[in-house]
């Protein structure tokens, strides 16, 4: 027994000796991870996954090489160096707080110094223009605890956290709404820079232009309302802030050129500045309702002259109108549109009543030849067959179709209508003797004249006309009262007297009053019943007949026939 636990010691003091030979030559272990520092540590590498993305972010928009960054990337690989410069310093700092002869700690050492070297290189290739990562703390000489983690080096950006994050990306969006409207009425503002007639702007162009520097200027406001809720050294707040100073530098330099003009130019198109408007737009408009019908040429020749004579002067108002309302024209305003509408339609219309016009002047020399020639024609029938009827009925009218004619003639050719004039006077005179061998068979064989009015004021209008006609002959004696016509006849046009227009609207009416003239004839005397609209639809009379005037026979009715 005592040799086996000879044995047995001997045994035991060789494993003893052996044991100690390796506590000797063998280094001592790595102190294991506390669960805290494990914790730690773990939340370390969550910092580093972020770091470690938004580096590889800001490598990847400043490319491989080792080239010098300019202009928009070297402020894009700038500002996506700022979160992970900002996020480093707290890596180291849980790191100081841990064994560094760990290995999971060195492990994650390395990843902080790889992602500190890259963001020194790039902050190299910036030119310096990148905030400067603060290095590792320093630890403190006696061998104390770490001294604290150094913070981001000053005027560095900060992350902006989630609400701030939004009031960014608002002020943003309305910085580049903002931005779009000043840009368009900048490139606006040039062109009238460039425009040597300032005459030649268009007001809505112009007021659009105004308008859109009102609206740049209200989403500016929205954008710059946000900055004082930012943190001042928040990521791209710096630059925000500088981009809404460029915006309102450049809503302030347009507003200035084209504030003025747009001034000077509202009041040029201000209704307010054409007191006269109306009034011009309303002649102008009243111009192509007269030329409307040349038709008138032919079924009113009388009123046709009238036109014909105050044609020019019609011409050259629509031109002295055109001419001093061409702002408005030219701008296209509201009044600008009716003015152009009224002008285009009176030349339209004024064309071809003057086209009618000139056709009308070859034709009427024959017309009026042969109004009379017929008249001479009937004449020699009425004698030769001892027949009145000629006399009260077609040589009158056809008389009546030359002498109207005649009027528009003279209208058309003073010169030409001088041989007509001639003509109708020697007809006249000849008719005067062939009627003179029938006078008292036309008298008796002249009936009353029609009596086709049936308006309410006939009795008024009645008693008006022989009032007007006694003031001509006191002592007459009315017998009847008469009204051929059914209905009042309407005229409305311009006309120019005195070097001004005065507008004319009337209707006519003819009253013939049957008078006593002896013991046995009444003579028809026609009084003219004119009534004016423009003044309350007074009615003026105007006897035809003055009392020295030679009655031609068919005027005269026996009295057996007046009832």
């Amino acid at each position: 027994m005592s040799d086996r636990f000879s044995r047995f010691g001997v045994w035991t003091l060789n494993l003893a000796f052996v044991w100690a030979m390796l506590s000797v030559t063998s280094p001592a272990r790595a102190a294991e991870l506390s669960a805290p520092q494990k914790k730690l540590l773990d939340e370390t590498a969550y910092v580093m996954k972020s770091v470690e993305s938004a580096v590889k972010v800001a490598t990847d928009s400043a490319g491989a090489d080792d080239s010098p960054l300019t202009g928009s990337r070297a402020k894009l690989t700038a500002s996506r160096l700022a979160n992970p410069i900002a996020q480093l310093p707290q890596a180291t700092e849980r790191l100081a707080k841990l064994p560094a002869d760990n290995p999971d700690v060195k492990a994650m050492q390395a990843r902080v110094d790889a992602a500190q070297a890259t963001i020194t290189k790039l902050q190299a290739r910036i030119d310096g223009k990148a905030p400067a990562v603060a290095k590792d703390p320093p630890k403190d000489p006696a061998g104390g605890p770490a001294a604290e983690p150094a913070l981001p080096a000053a005027g560095a950006e900060v992350r902006l956290n989630y609400l701030d994050e939004k009031e960014f990306k608002d002020a943003e969006f309305h910085l580049r709404s903002a931005q779009g409207m000043a840009n368009a009425a900048a490139d606006f503002t040039a062109k009238v820079k460039a425009t040597e007639n300032l005459d030649t702007l268009r007001y809505v162009d112009v007021h659009t232009a105004i308008s859109t520097l009102d609206n740049a200027r209200a989403k500016l406001k929205l954008a710059v309302d946000r900055i004082p809720k930012l943190p001042a050294n928040g990521v791209g707040v710096a630059g925000l802030k500088a981009d809404c100073a460029a915006v309102q530098t450049s809503i302030d330099s347009s507003s200035a050129l084209l504030t003025p003009i747009h001034d000077k130019l509202a009041k040029l198109v201000d209704p307010k500045s054409y007191p006269d408007f109306a009034a011009d737009r309303n002649r102008v408009r009243g111009f192509s309702q007269s030329y409307a019908s040349p038709d008138m040429l032919e079924g009113r020749p009388t009123q046709a002259a009238e036109l014909v004579k105050q044609l020019p002067a019609a011409k050259l108002e629509a031109e002295r109108v055109s001419k001093a309302y061409q702002p408005i024209l030219f701008q296209q305003t509201d009044q600008g549109a009716e003015l152009q509408a009224a002008l285009a339609y009176f030349a339209e219309k004024s064309t071809a009543f003057e086209k009618a016009v000139t056709q009308k002047k070859a034709e009427l020399p024959g017309e009026i030849d042969k109004h009379l020639a017929d008249a001479k024609s009937m004449a020699d029938d009425a004698v030769k067959d001892h027949n009145p009827l000629f006399f009260r009925g077609g040589i009158p009218q056809r008389i009546g179709f030359a002498e109207t004619k005649i009027v528009l003639y003279d209208a058309i050719d003073p010169e030409g209508a001088k041989t007509a004039k001639q003509k109708l006077a020697a007809t006249q005179a000849d008719l005067k003797v062939r009627q003179a061998s029938l006078r008292d068979v036309i008298i008796s064989s002249n009936e009353l004249p029609p009596d086709r009015y049936t308006g309410a004021d006939k009795a008024a209008l009645g008693q008006n006309a022989t009032k007007a006609w006694k003031e001509v002959q006191p002592a007459a004696e009315v017998l009847a009262v008469r009204m051929p016509s059914e209905k009042w006849e309407r005229e409305t046009l311009w006309r120019y007297e005195n070097r001004a227009w005065h507008l004319i609207d009337q209707s006519r009416l003819q009253v013939q009053l049957l008078v006593k003239h002896d013991a046995t004839t009444a003579v028809v005397r026609p009084v003219n019943l004119v009534k004016d609209h423009l003044s309350d639809d007074k009615v003026t009379q105007y006897p035809m007949d003055a009392m020295a005037d030679e009655i031609q026979p068919h005027r005269f009715v026996m009295l057996d026939k007046v009832k």
